[in-house]
């Protein structure tokens, strides 16, 4: 069987979930490749757009190479997310947490490309900065949402999901993830120019400053947030069996995204050259990824637990 029928018409092809999948995946990809950019202060490296330097092929340097990168890589994912936002219109449209997510990713985007533009023609102040990224942020979170959607009801054939947070695990998701979201968005908002805080990722809990101090506080907060929802999650896992694997995932990715800035040199310049530059960019892709985990968490948790159907 290639496509899941519900009561209302409305369906899920393979193909369909594949397409979301995948453009969840480069979504994913495209946020850790802007992080990379960032911290290798490419972000500057061509510095028209969308060419580089008037051409379509950049010039054989390492920033220009990293930041035109980023840019094929946006090329390819924007039309996939509007191709997955037409596809659900189409053909999923009684199911809104697949047909909806995309069609919003579609303004995030439009926000994103906006601000990738001026970032190379003007530069942004950290306002700006910090709204690009919590529109890059939002957009993964969509498209995690509408592509596991899609997975849940392929799984369990019937009506269109129905979820709820009214539940003590439900409400801890929640806060989980504003905080996560806070704590990843303030980077921008209290790092010095230069500085590859100012890129994402967790704090190290070594930075001097009110406002360093504040974010690692609320950094504190989102973690406790986060192993409460994964240890309530995993106490469930009889009742929500597809709850475990992704408490446990998002458990060891905020292991991960805490201990790898306390490893990164504190200085400015070697936090970005050899070693240095290898743990920003693996910090960078934990935080991305402790990021779409808690989505995925927060989505599960909305769930009817097993033998429970939705309506």
């Amino acid at each position: 069987m290639t496509e899941n029928l519900t009561p209302n018409g409305a369906s899920i092809s393979r193909g369909h979930l594949a397409l979301l999948l995948v453009t969840a995946a480069m979504t994913t990809l495209l946020i850790i490749l802007g992080s990379v950019v960032c911290i290798a202060d490419a972000s500057a490296a061509c510095p028209d757009w969308p060419g580089c330097y008037g051409r379509a092929v950049p010039p054989l340097e390492i920033k220009a190479i990293l930041e035109y990168t980023h840019r094929l890589v946006a090329g390819l994912t924007t039309p996939l997310i509007v191709a997955a936002a037409i596809v659900g219109w189409r053909r999923a449209r009684h199911l809104p947490w697949v047909s909806r997510p995309p069609l919003l990713a579609i303004i995030f985007v439009l926000a994103v490309i906006v601000f990738g533009a001026l970032v190379v023609l003007r530069g942004l102040p950290r306002g700006a900065a910090a709204a690009d990224l919590g529109s890059a942020l939002i957009v993964l979170a969509l498209m995690v949402t509408a592509a596991l959607a899609a997975y849940v009801q392929v799984q369990r054939p019937g009506p269109a999901l129905h979820l709820s947070w009214r539940t003590p695990l439900g409400e801890l998701s929640l806060a989980a993830l504003v905080a996560v979201y806070l704590v990843l968005v303030g980077s921008v908002l209290v790092a010095e120019p230069g500085s590859v805080v100012r890129c994402l990722s967790w704090p190290s809990y070594r930075m001097p400053g009110t406002a360093h101090v504040t974010r690692s506080v609320l950094a504190g907060v989102a973690s406790l947030l986060v192993l409460g929802v994964a240890a309530t999650a995993w106490r469930a896992r009889n009742r929500r069996p597809a709850l475990a694997p992704t408490a446990l995932a998002a458990g060891l990715l905020l292991i991960i995204a805490t201990l790898l800035p306390l490893l990164r040199p504190l200085d400015p310049a070697a936090a970005v050259t050899g070693t240095g530059a290898a743990l920003s960019i693996l910090s960078s892709a934990a935080a991305v990824l402790l990021w779409a985990s808690v989505v995925t968490l927060a989505l599960l948790s909305g769930l009817p637990p097993s033998g429970q159907t939705g309506g």
